[in-house]
């Protein structure tokens, strides 16, 4: 690994430290970041982030290049226009016209105020290219994010990165062209009032330019302390804004309420804020003291310069105009050293997020050509699992265990356990968002390879599916986003689970957006939510149909409806259950029973009642008790009843 190259792959914690690992990664990168990097790395993202910028526009990063370089060149034509007027204006005492001193003074008006207009067009030009380069860099970063193996978001190292890249990194490939423009206009300023003033007085320029090194050491200093701190503050930003999240979230509001749980939520944040605003202060009193360094060390140099120009004069080396003329170059050099020294700074400190950035982009896997869109389930010959196990990160023991199960075109499998059994796991497995930590997964009697193709043969409903903020027809037609939706397929979906009885009376029908945060929007019960993410799943077409409690918010009459036309509507698909309501997989054609992530059993509701197993266990269990409520319901309806 290079020095300073920080492997995020590197650190994997034990269960006992899984903890606390958060902090010591944070306390790891900045030590990592500390060491001294190699000097070849900065120029390749520097370059990175210049073709980034320069494909996002050519001609308006053309525009802020060339301004620069045009007003650094304004800057040496204002010190010999200044100085041409002072020698003009000394002429006035000798009794010479003024008209002489006319056409310096405009034409140092002129070329001030059209230095003025260039500064302004440059800042503007910066800011639409600026929000253009944003854009593009975030959308990378969603990419990124959408990309990645589902595992992924069970690691909390991910979510401090994705953070710190979303927070720090959008302005930073423009800021690193603007640093670049910074130092082309520096170094471009510097060269020509060098040579102005070496034309004046050249003992002048060593001292100044000299004095740019310190300058360097204290800016580059104060690019690593900001640096080191985003990065030991993601972790404590990410769960205040979890915080802000809670506290202003629509979906979270009545329970808020009801249980008064706003108060301690408020109080952990405001000690959260309290605990950055710590930091903070601490990271201020740094960056002050750099710049006050900058600016003390800058002054001295300047003092100094000055007073060695004046001692010039006393001893008669320099003329009065002369040194009027250097004064103004000593003041715009010293100016200019100091924009070139914070470009390379800025360049700097830049760089270190850009390099986060990269390690970032580098998680994105190479995706394989995605399959046929219109690929009927016709095609679809079996699926199976075998010898899978799996584990999720930092976890202590695996959630499957050498599992083996086939699926066949046309059956209802139902998947039954107590929690944690391992179902909604191996429901993820077999639609390909899970990598097996161990074992095979075939498609059609094959090894699969690209995962992609068995995501494309399933339809999915979770039990914490998605609740777009869009309309109705976009939330159905989603389950197939890849094709041009059609008005038809998405009200044929919505008929086949009940949904489109309440969805057709919304203001504007199918168009209107299922929310309250947004103009116009109507927000859903939760069953009629269930039944829209059902009608998404009808509307992918898939072979592999994986239900995972379709019906926990529906009531009775709908839950009987829904599980009585599985059969029928999803005929010739292959229907996955995923359940803890027993008496609704009577009717599947094979019932699979986990038990701590291993197939304990399987076989027909009949054949597991004989054998007495695990299966017959859960189901006595839930008969009796729901036998036991209706037996002390009765005497108060009863009861009811007489009055």
């Amino acid at each position: 690994m290079d020095a300073g190259q920080f492997d995020d792959a590197a650190y994997r914690p034990s269960a006992e430290t899984a903890g606390s690992h958060s902090n010591f990664l944070d306390e790891l990168y900045i030590a990592q970041r500390k060491t001294p990097r190699r000097v070849s790395r900065i120029p390749k993202l520097v370059l990175e982030a210049g073709r980034l910028v320069w494909q996002t526009s050519r001609l308006q990063t053309s525009a802020i290049m060339l301004a620069q370089v045009v007003i650094a060149g304004f800057a040496a034509v204002q010190v010999l226009l200044g100085g041409i007027a002072v020698r003009e204006l000394l002429k006035v005492q000798d009794g010479i016209s003024l008209s002489h001193l006319v056409l310096p003074l405009i034409l140092l008006a002129v070329v001030s105020t059209a230095g003025g207009l260039t500064t302004q067009g440059s800042s503007q030009f910066g800011r639409l290219l600026g929000a253009r380069v944003q854009r593009t860099v975030t959308g990378r970063v969603l990419d990124v994010a959408a990309d990645v193996e589902l595992i992924t978001y069970d690691d909390s190292r991910f979510y401090d990165q994705l953070s710190r890249v979303l927070a720090n990194v959008p302005t930073r490939p423009f800021s690193v062209v603007t640093c670049l423009a910074a130092l082309v206009g520096g170094g471009a300023g510097v060269v020509a009032l060098t040579v102005s003033l070496l034309v004046i007085q050249p003992v002048l320029v060593p001292i100044l330019l000299i004095g740019g090194i310190p300058l360097w050491y204290l800016s580059r200093r104060g690019g690593r302390l900001e640096f080191d701190f985003a990065v030991s503050q993601t972790a404590a930003m990410r769960e205040r804004d979890y915080m802000e999240m809670t506290l202003t979230r629509r979906e979270d509001a009545a329970e808020l309420r009801a249980y008064g749980t706003s108060a301690p939520l408020r109080r952990r944040w405001e000690d959260l804020y309290e605990s950055f605003l710590v930091a903070l202060r601490r990271q201020v009193r740094r960056r002050y003291a750099l710049s006050a360094a900058t600016g003390l060390a800058s002054g001295a140099v300047t003092i100094l310069t000055l007073l060695i120009l004046i001692e010039l004069i006393r001893r008669g080396s320099v003329g009065f105009a002369q040194a009027a003329s250097a004064a103004v170059a000593i003041r715009l050099l010293s100016g200019r050293l100091q924009q070139l020294i914070g470009g390379l700074s800025t360049l700097f400190e830049s760089a270190l997020f850009l390099e986060d950035y990269d390690e970032f982009l580098a998680r994105q896997s190479a995706r394989s050509p995605q399959p046929d869109p219109v690929a009927g389930h016709e095609s679809f010959r079996g699926l199976s699992v075998v010898d899978v196990s799996f584990r999720y990160p930092q976890a202590d023991r695996d959630a499957l265990d050498g599992v083996s199960l086939d699926l066949r075109p046309g059956e209802i499998v139902a998947l039954v356990g107590e929690n944690g059994s391992g179902k909604t796991t191996l429901a993820k497995i077999m639609a390909g968002l899970y990598e097996p930590s161990k074992g095979q997964v075939t498609l059609n009697g094959t090894v699969v390879r690209e995962r992609d193709k068995v995501r494309d043969q399933v339809a999915l409903v979770l039990q914490d599916f998605t609740h777009y903020a869009l309309s109705a027809a976009e939330n159905i037609s989603f389950g197939r986003p890849e094709i041009q939706p059609d008005d038809e397929r998405i009200r044929a979906a919505a008929r086949n689970v009940g949904a489109d009885e309440f969805l057709a009376q919304m203001p504007s029908g199918y168009g209107t957006r299922l929310s309250k945060v947004f103009k116009d929007g109507r927000e859903l019960s939760l069953g009629q939510w269930q039944r829209v993410a059902l009608a998404r799943a009808f509307y992918r077409n898939a072979p592999i149909v994986v239900l995972d409690e379709p019906t926990a918010a529906l009531d009775p009459r709908a839950e009987a409806h829904l599980y009585d036309s599985v059969r029928s509507v999803l005929a010739g698909r292959t229907v996955v259950l995923i359940t803890h309501r027993l008496a609704s997989v009577r009717g599947a054609d094979r019932i699979v029973v986990l038990d701590q992530g291993r197939v304990a059993e399987q076989g027909t509701h009949g054949e597991l009642m004989r054998s007495g197993g695990l299966y017959a266990e859960l189901v006595s269990l839930q008969t009796n008790r729901h036998i036991g409520s209706v037996s002390r319901l009765e005497p108060a309806i009863a009861e009811r009843s007489t009055t």
